[in-house]
C-alpha cells in the first residue's frame, strides 16, 4: 500500500470512529454535540433531522437542538446548524431569555 493509500485509510478510520462516538453520546444522526455551552451552560447538538427522528420539512434536513430546554430549529444549511449548536442563545427562546436576565 502506498503512503497516500495509508493516509486515506487513516482518514477514513478516524471519520468512522468520530461518527461512532457522536452516535454514542448524541444519538443517531448527531454531527456535533456540545456537552455544556460556555455562555448558557446548556447541552446542545446538531443533527441530521431525519436520522434523529425529528419531523421536519424535507427542505430543512439539518436540526440544532437545545436539549436543556427542548427547543429545536431546522435549516437547509449544515454549516448554519453547526454554528447554532455552539450558540443556543441565538435560536433557543429560553436561552435568549436567560441571557437577557443576566444583563
Amino acid at each position: 500500500m502506498s503512503n497516500d493509500g495509508i493516509k486515506a485509510f487513516v482518514r477514513a478510520w478516524r471519520r468512522d470512529v468520530r461518527a461512532q462516538h457522536l452516535a454514542k453520546i448524541g444519538g443517531s444522526g448527531c454531527i456535533k454535540y456540545v456537552q455544556r455551552n460556555r455562555v448558557t451552560g446548556t447541552t446542545t447538538g446538531a443533527y441530521d433531522a431525519a436520522a434523529q427522528g425529528i419531523e421536519a420539512d424535507p427542505a430543512l434536513p439539518w436540526a440544532a437542538v437545545c436539549w436543556t430546554h427542548g427547543n429545536c430549529v431546522c435549516d437547509p444549511r449544515k454549516t448554519a446548524v453547526l454554528y447554532m449548536a455552539s450558540h443556543p442563545d441565538e435560536f433557543c427562546g429560553d436561552c435568549m431569555d436567560a441571557d437577557d436576565d443576566d444583563e
